[in-house]
């Protein structure tokens, strides 16, 4: 199974100047924790309901603090045509819950988002999925 087959397809941009109620009021909307911070086709980072909620207890203003204030530029990804047990193993060895999707030429366009989610509720790899989730929360805890 691929990246691909799994993946959350077409994933929502906001521009960097998206204030953080209106991040937080898209992800509600879409029912996810993450959003796509671009200009056009370009990818300039990501930001994270962790990040909103990371934000907030700095005492930040939702409502004048931007995505380019508090986004992502570290951005780990994988190819929409790599196998789900490579994708597993980055998430493992970058300690995240997900990963962009890139196109398979190369191009660097953004197709899509995998998280741990997608991984459980996709494959019939259980032993896989929980492996992941084990070594993600321990390396949390210990941070």
């Amino acid at each position: 199974m691929k990246a691909k087959d799994i993946m959350t397809k077409k994933p929502t941009w906001l521009k960097p100047e998206t204030n953080l109620r209106d991040i937080a009021k898209k992800m509600k909307e879409l029912g996810t924790g993450i959003v796509s911070i671009g200009n056009g086709d370009k990818l300039l980072g990501m930001v994270t309901d962790r990040d909103i909620t990371l934000s907030l207890a700095d005492d930040i203003n939702p409502n004048i603090t931007t995505a380019a204030d508090i986004m992502r530029k570290d951005i780990f990804y994988c190819y929409e045509n790599d196998d789900i047990t490579i994708v597993a193993q980055d998430m493992e060895k970058k300690q995240v819950r997900r990963l962009i999707v890139l196109d398979n030429d190369r191009s660097k366009k953004l197709v899509g988002i995998i998280s741990l989610g997608d991984l459980a509720t996709h494959t019939h790899d259980k032993k896989l999925c929980g492996e992941v989730v084990e070594i993600i929360s321990k390396a949390r805890k210990a941070a």
